[in-house]
């Protein structure tokens, strides 16, 4: 009796399976993302957004990557003895059904040595005129990409960015 056909049953079914588990860990959904426009003279930004985990796992998100800045890294702004300081996040852990928002005076993106080519139109240099791009990088290997609109000092004021007023 030929069973070849039950190892490639078996084989679909783990295949499957892995295919599920992946979808599950890709549980996470950007929004209101965007880039501050650099301050003239100054090679350095912040990006800004809302990250939700709608799945059941922890989520973390371990390092950030743009593709018009050499270096981005997670920041987060508090107070300590009345002065505002900044300090680098090696990682963010986002609980199931949690909303962490990247903004202005807390969590955010910092950008350095931008290509100000790129962010001054808004867009890579490059013949597809791709979007500014921030991508998350999360500890099980996912790489999730968000497109930033542009906004200008003028646009947005400081914990305006996110928070939606019902």
């Amino acid at each position: 009796m030929n069973l070849s056909w039950l190892k490639d049953f078996h084989l679909g079914i783990c295949g499957l399976v892995l295919l599920c588990a992946g979808s599950v860990s890709a549980s996470v959904e950007v929004s209101h993302a965007w880039l501050r426009a650099p301050i003239p003279g100054q090679n350095m930004t912040a990006a800004y957004f809302q990250l939700y985990n709608t799945g059941t796992k922890i989520r973390k998100l371990q390092a950030v990557e743009a593709n018009f800045s050499e270096r981005a890294e997670m920041h987060t702004q508090r107070y300590m003895d009345g002065v505002l300081q900044m300090r680098p996040l090696p990682f963010v852990e986002v609980a199931p059904q949690q909303r962490i928002n990247f903004e202005s005076g807390g969590h955010h993106i910092m950008l350095f040595d931008l290509d100000m080519a790129v962010v001054a139109h808004g867009v890579a240099a490059s013949s597809t005129k791709k979007a500014l791009t921030l991508v998350l990088i999360f500890a099980d290997g996912q790489r999730l990409p968000v497109v930033l609109s542009l906004r200008s000092l003028h646009d947005v004021t400081p914990r305006q960015s996110i928070h939606n007023h019902h």
